[in-house]
Formats: structure tokens, C-alpha cells, sequence
């Protein structure tokens, strides 16, 4: 492979401003090879001199198997990029803005796209990713006349079709994914390929969001967002003569966002000759602004990140609560909830933590008592020291006596790293009563792994193998997090971005199990209480669970307890800044905020006869927990 980068700080501009010839098309560069890899430089400027029907061009390609990376064209005349044939090229984290051609045929610059691709017979494997197109003339992204399969990943398309000013100049298609003119049905190509498009944005465009073009087959929409076109979607195609168009069909649509459209949310479409289903305009979700944390578009044109991806944003990212969130179908993408969120952002993942983490872990084997062997009280917790084993980088995980954390007198027992699949290994540091694998280390958790995948998690008492059953969400904190849940071991599940329900590891020799027979009892982060298992007083003392001790030692009294009526009284002995009640399911069912008051009343009356936890925090931080009996 042949590199044309640009050197390591600069970026080079090409400015074709004055290559004027008469009567010439233009472009900046013109690819014929194989093999070669541009990045880092932009082309503007460019410049177009016929008067009739012409185009031009930043970069015309006619190569295969080309990279093409953070290139930027811009304030010309031409469309920034156009791969005339051949295959398996990427385009990836290019821009291409404000081109627009006032000198051929009415001015309008109906020719000027962001990106063009028309690949001939045998150019399979075109792809753009993280690209972006705004204010082109014509198009964001044209494939009009392409003979094989193009995919665009996670692209941006912004007000093409308007000037600077929104002044209406050409056709104004986010994504142009098909079509093919006038051409004679004795010339289309066999078979007629679909186009795939997900995870794509299209923003204000003059036309169509996400459109078909008279497409002669369906095309493939995954999880892309459409927002403020004047149609969100438009699924438009033709009968195989290339002349008579029909309302969309062979289309397959899933976790589609639409919002708020100037025309039709999904227009042109026979919903009995495709595939729709999940998307926001099938499942008739109710949809306002508080259901995303920005709709500043001024965000979409920001600087670029410096590895040069797109910038990361707030704009129609699902808000805590969102009605997109989990609302998807499984598609065979990484999804962070019970199911994919909808529309081009999913959740953000919830990484293992890797600092200022803390575990406290109640054991109790009551599957095998025996005379003489007791709970044992564990805390473990990972700090800002790293160690470096292999190559792969750890942080050294802590054993400590008592709290608060104090690594100075703490044992170092091993080490956690999570890898790029979302998997979370440990090596251990003490002596164990099981071998160890050749590389040293176990796996933790797979919080990548699916319905139905078999995971082998390492060293613990029991079955080596866990099978994934699927997933639910659960209120840690106040915000909802994925839960993976076994079909095997119903009693516990992993929590993202926290670990297994039944502690970090196995205590006996710090073998790692997920906690098989154990309780998580609280997990702090940052020093912040993230977690507390509402059947434990407190997360400091050594731990007793509600039934093994009297609610009335806890530091809060109920009064009266068992409660008939419609009120309970609370007091505490220290301050309270929050009280929360559950049912024994975890379900929240009431929250009352203080400042500072030894004593609330709580309405019950709407809650039926049954065993309640009421857990009751003060403003020091120390929180208690108590059972509440109500009898009708």
C-alpha cells in the first residue's frame, strides 16, 4: 500500500481556486490505483467552467481497495468525492460541506453532491463511515446508478439541497440510496443491489432524510435518525421497467428514529410488501424534546475528535427515561439495555469500573454449613494503580480489613482489566486452590455476550458454564442498567458496569466465581453510594441481613408497625435527607426528599397488605433499613 498522510501535526490544503481551464472539468485528484491510502489533507476550491450540463470534483476514484481518511472538501464547486467504479474501498471520517455549483446550467448546482458512489459491475465492498455532508447543493450522499451493494456507517447528512443562507438550490437528499435514472430496463444490472444505511443521521435536509429514488428493490434501514426533513423517510421505487413508480417494497426497516418532520414521517411505502417493524413511526411512540438530552444542532458541525472520528454530542442522544430507550429489536449489534435503544446513539455503555470502586460482599454458604464455618464480610476495591503484566495493563485490586479504604494497609489480591469486547478479566496474586489457565488469568464477566451464548467464566465451585437467557434493567442509583441473566442460575445476574449480584469474587482464597453464594451489599463509586441491597442495614458493620436483627436497633423506628391505617411515622436519630420504600421485589414504590428532619409521615394507604423495606438515609451518608409489615 502506497500512503499519502499528511505530516504528523499539519494539515495540507489543496486550493483549487484558480485551475480554471475553459471548458475543462475539474478535479483535484484523480485516482486510478490500488491500494493507496490518503489522509489528513483538504481539497477546496474547486472550480467548474462549462455552462452546460458538467460536474467536478475534489476526488475521482476509479480504484479498488483505496483508503480514504479525514479528508475534507469544502468551498468549492464541485462534489467533494465520487468512486466512479471498482471495490472494496472505505471512506472514513471524511467532511465534505458548502460545495455548490453556480456556473453550469440554472445555477441551482443540481450535480453537486457531498459524496458520490457508482460502482460498476464486480465493485463490491464500497463503504463510508463517520462521514459527514452538509450544506452540499444536491445531495448528502447519491448512489444513483450503482451496480453493486454500498453501505453507509454511522453518517451525518445536514441541510444539502440549501445554501448557507437556506437559500433552495438543488434536489436536497440526505441519503440518495439507489435509483437509476433513465436508463433502459435492458441495461440494468442483475440482480438489482440494496443498499444498507444504519446508524446514519439526516438533519434538515431540503428533500428527503433517508430516501429510496426510485429504487428498483429494497434497500436495508438500521437504527438511523431523521430529524427535521421535509420527509423523515421516503421509501419511493420503481417497477422493473424503470418507469412506473410504486410505494416502496422489498424494504427492511428496524430501531428507526423519526422526528418531528416538516412533511410525512415515512412516506411512499407498501407496508405489506416490506419489512417494518420496531421503529418509532410503527410503534407509535408519543415523542417530545425532554425524551432527548440536546436538540442543539449547532453541535453536528463541531470539530472533529483528534483521532479524527465524529464528535461526540448530546444531539438526540436518548435522555434518563427516554420512550426510545429498549424499544428495539436485536439486530446484531452491541446494545447496553434489554433491548437496542432507537434511532443512530445507543445508550452509553457503562465501562468496568477502574478507580475509586469499592465491593462489599456478605458470604454466607448456606448450601454447605457446616459447624464452625461463618459468613465472612468481604471488602475489595480497585484504586488509581496500575501494573503491567504481558503487556496488558491492570488495576491492582484490594483486599481491606475495615472501611474506610485504605490501600497503605490493604492486600493486594490481584488485578482487573476489561478489554475491548466488554470482557473483564482478573489475575490473581494468592495462592489458589485451583489451577490457573496458561495465560494466567480468568474471565470475570462478559458484558458483550447475547441470548443464547455459552460463556466460560472462569475459576469458581460448581459448573464451569453459564448460558445466557436474556436481559432486563434494574434501578441502581436512579438510572436504569442492563442486567444479564442466566438460564441456569436464576439467583444471580451481572450488572453493568458493576459485576455480578452475589459480590466481585469468590472469598475462599480469592478464587473468582461472580459471587455464586455470596450477597452483594453495596458498591460505592467515586464515593458515592451506587448500590445497596435493600435487605441489609448498612454496608460498614459486619453485615446481618434484616431477619437476623431487630429493626428497632437500626436507627430508625416505625410507628405503628404492622400498619392498618393510612399513615406511617418515621423517626430517625440522625438528621434524614432521603427516605425510599420498595417492595420486596426491589420495585420503588415511594421516595420523599428532607433536609435534615429526624421524622416524616408516609402514605400508605394505596399500598396492599404485605411484608415492605424502608430504607432511610441521613445526611451524613449512613443509611438504615427496616422492614414495614402492613396488614388490611
Amino acid at each position: 500500500r502506497i500512503n499519502y498522510w499528511a505530516y504528523p501535526g499539519e494539515t495540507p490544503v489543496f486550493d483549487l481556486s484558480a485551475v480554471k481551464p475553459a471548458n475543462e472539468r475539474v478535479v483535484g485528484i484523480y485516482v486510478t490505483a490500488d491500494y493507496i491510502y490518503f489522509r489528513g489533507f483538504e481539497i477546496t476550491g474547486v472550480q467548474v467552467t462549462i455552462t452546460t450540463h458538467t460536474e467536478s470534483y475534489g476526488i475521482y476514484s476509479y480504484g479498488n481497495y483505496n483508503i480514504y481518511e479525514r479528508l475534507s472538501f469544502h468551498d468549492g464547486q464541485g462534489t467533494g468525492l465520487r468512486q466512479r467504479t471498482g471495490g472494496g474501498n472505505l471512506f472514513l471520517n471524511c467532511d465534505s460541506y458548502r460545495n455548490h455549483d453556480y456556473t453550469s446550467e440554472d445555477g441551482r448546482g443540481s450535480n453537486t453532491d457531498g459524496f458520490g458512489c457508482h460502482p460498476r459491475k464486480g465493485g463490491t465492498g464500497n463503504v463510508f463511515r463517520g462521514c459527514r455532508s452538509w450544506f452540499n447543493s444536491d445531495d448528502g450522499y447519491d448512489v444513483l446508478g450503482a451496480e453493486e451493494s454500498v453501505t453507509f456507517e454511522n453518517c451525518w447528512s445536514m441541510y444539502n439541497g440549501y445554501s448557507v443562507n437556506f437559500t433552495s438550490l438543488g434536489d436536497g437528499n440526505g441519503f440518495k440510496a439507489g435509483g437509476y435514472g433513465s436508463t433502459p430496463a435492458d441495461q440494468l444490472p442483475v440482480p438489482i443491489p440494496g443498499h444498507t444505511v444504519r446508524f446514519c443521521l439526516a438533519v434538515g435536509n431540503k428533500a428527503n432524510g433517508f430516501y429510496s429514488n426510485h429504487h428498483i428493490t429494497g434497500d436495508t434501514w438500521y437504527n438511523n435518525t431523521s430529524y427535521r426533513n421535509a420527509n423523515n423517510y421516503n421509501m419511493l421505487n420503481r417497477l422493473s421497467d424503470n418507469v412506473t413508480d410504486v410505494d416502496g417494497y422489498g424494504h427492511v426497516m428496524r430501531n428507526n428514529l423519526s422526528y418531528k418532520p416538516r412533511g410525512g414521517t415515512l412516506v411512499r411505502v407498501n407496508y405489506d410488501q416490506c419489512d417494518i417493524a420496531f421503529n418509532s413511526f410503527d410503534l407509535n411512540l408519543s415523542l417530545t424534546d425532554a425524551d432527548f438530552l440536546s436538540l442543539d444542532e449547532s453541535l453536528l458541525v463541531q470539530p472533529r475528535n483528534p483521532d479524527g472520528s465524529l464528535p461526540e454530542t448530546d444531539f438526540m442522544r436518548p435522555a434518563p427515561g427516554s420512550k426510545i430507550l429498549d424499544r428495539g429489536e436485536d439486530i446484531g449489534w452491541p446494545y447496553y439495555g434489554t433491548a437496542p435503544d432507537l434511532g443512530a446513539w445507543e445508550r452509553d455503555y457503562i465501562p468496568f469500573p477502574v478507580s475509586d470502586a469499592v465491593w462489599y460482599q456478605y458470604f454466607y454458604p448456606e448450601s454447605y454449613w457446616e459447624p464452625g464455618r461463618h459468613p465472612r464480610y468481604l471488602i475489595h476495591g480497585v484504586a488509581e494503580q496500575d501494573t503491567t503484566i504481558q503487556g496488558q495493563t491492570f488495576r491492582k485490586l484490594f483486599r481491606y480489613s475495615l472501611p474506610p479504604p485504605d490501600t497503605l494497609n490493604a492486600v493486594c489480591v490481584g488485578a482487573l482489566r476489561e478489554s475491548e469486547d466488554r470482557k473483564v478479566w482478573f489475575r490473581n496474586f494468592t495462592e489458589q486452590d485451583y489451577p490457573v489457565p496458561d495465560s494466567g488469568e480468568v474471565m470475570l464477566y462478559d458484558f458483550g455476550a447475547r441470548p443464547g451464548d455459552t460463556i466460560r467464566q472462569g475459576l469458581f465451585r460448581g459448573t464451569d458454564y453459564l448460558v445466557v437467557a436474556g436481559f432486563d434493567a434494574v434501578n441502581i442509583n436512579g438510572a436504569l442498567r442492563k442486567r444479564i441473566l442466566f438460564s441456569d442460575f436464576t439467583y444471580s445476574g451481572w450488572i453493568m458496569g458493576m459485576g455480578s449480584e452475589r459480590g466481585l469474587l469468590f472469598p475462599s482464597g480469592d478464587v473468582p466465581s461472580n459471587g455464586l453464594w455470596g450477597d452483594l451489599v453495596c458498591f460505592y463509586q467515586d464515593g458515592q453510594e451506587i448500590f445497596h441491597k435493600v435487605s441489609y442495614e448498612n454496608c460498614f458493620e459486619p453485615a446481618a441481613r434484616i431477619d437476623d436483627r431487630k429493626t428497632g436497633q437500626s436507627g430508625i423506628s416505625l410507628h405503628p408497625n404492622p400498619c392498618s391505617g393510612n399513615m406511617v411515622s418515621i423517626e430517625a436519630v440522625q438528621p434524614l435527607s432521603r427516605v425510599i420504600l420498595v417492595d420486596t421485589s426491589g420495585r420503588i414504590l415511594r421516595t420523599i426528599l428532607l433536609q435534615g428532619e429526624n421524622s416524616v409521615r408516609l402514605p400508605v394507604s394505596s399500598l396492599v397488605q404485605g411484608l415492605y423495606l424502608l430504607r432511610a438515609t441521613c445526611t451524613g451518608g449512613r443509611a438504615y433499613t427496616a422492614r414495614l409489615v402492613l396488614s388490611r
